[in-house]
């Protein structure tokens, strides 16, 4: 004997099959930052499929936004020539906050569709800078509920800081002297005021205070600084970019003394940066107490081929030194 299933049962079955098909939202497939390590700007390629909603994705109307978490740099403006959607140029793209909103230049069809974006490294977006994993956001015009991407990952940047230099003033041993430290920063090398930290490893036998030091800037700005054995560590004040020249000052009165000359008077100083982990190495000298010593040499002048002044600063040997007026030469 066949039993009739109940027509309201029928119909119920099919509203509820209807009603779970029409809650299927797109899905990201893979979100692929290139390159991966931190603090670099990075090729953002995001690989999704739509769901089932009521329609295509239109060209020149519907949109695309991705979300950033809060740790990635997300510029105020992005062109529109740095987007593209499966391969064709973004129509327009728009920033809020950490969002990127990219109306679409091509179709992409409903019901499992493919939709590829890559915003190009040129556009300016930054990786995190500390290490571990992140996930963006999608969601379209059509189907307006975000939905995450799997997990990537942020490795650690491999680039390192260059050129360091490190001049004393006066350069004459077991003198307390003001210290000018520069390097640039590499391509990875971020770094983010009042976070970020620079060391300076002076070399053996220079006195460095133990604790805070005072009279110390970097880049023109008051930073805050501690001294241990030789080394100093400086908290940036303030942002710094990647492949950027900073200067690191210490004056006269933040308490650094010069080593004692001990045989060449060469000696080496190291730099690091907490985004660029590795050392980098200066080679300076300091002279003997008994020696004339050239401190600096300013010019009015960098400009190659220009006329300009020479400004020397230098100091007198001690004792027997001294310069007689109308007498002695330089």
């Amino acid at each position: 004997m066949i039993k009739k299933v109940p027509h309201v049962l029928i119909v119920c079955a099919l509203f509820l099959a209807f009603a779970l098909q029409q809650v299927q939202a797109s899905a990201v497939s893979s979100a692929t930052p290139s390159p991966t390590s931190a603090n670099q700007s990075a090729q953002y390629t995001v690989v999704f499929t739509t769901g089932n909603g009521n329609t295509n994705l239109i060209p020149g109307t519907s949109t695309i936004t991705i979300t950033f978490n809060d740790s990635t740099f997300v510029p105020a403006t992005i062109d529109a020539a740095n987007v593209t959607v499966n391969g064709t140029g973004a129509s327009t793209v728009v920033v809020s906050g950490q969002s990127v909103i990219i109306t679409t230049p091509v179709a992409v069809a409903k019901n499992g569709g493919q939709g590829t974006v890559v915003i190009a490294a040129a556009a300016g977006i930054r990786n995190p800078g500390v290490v571990t994993t992140y996930r963006i956001r999608l969601q379209t015009s059509a189907e307006p509920t975000d939905v995450y991407s799997p997990l990537y990952s942020i490795t650690a940047s491999t680039t390192r800081i260059t050129s360091l230099a490190v001049t004393p003033n006066p350069s004459v041993e077991s003198t307390a002297a003001a210290q000018t430290v520069t390097f640039n920063t590499g391509a990875g090398g971020y770094l983010t005021g009042n976070s970020s930290t620079i060391t300076i490893k002076f070399p053996s036998g220079t006195t460095v205070p133990s604790g805070s030091i005072s009279g110390v800037s970097v880049n023109g700005g008051s930073a805050t600084a501690t001294g241990a054995d030789t080394t100093v560590t400086v908290t940036v004040p303030s942002d710094v970019g990647n492949s950027s020249g900073v200067t690191v000052t210490f004056t006269s009165g933040s308490g650094i003394v010069n080593p004692a000359y001990g045989g060449t008077g060469i000696k080496k100083a190291f730099a690091k940066t907490s985004s660029e982990a590795v050392y980098d190495t200066a080679t300076y000298s300091v002279s003997a107490a008994s020696a004339l010593s050239v401190s600096a040499v300013t010019l009015g002048s960098n400009i190659a081929n220009a006329v300009t002044s020479y400004t020397i600063d230098f100091v007198v040997s001690s004792p027997g030194g001294a310069l007689t007026a109308n007498t002695d030469t330089l």
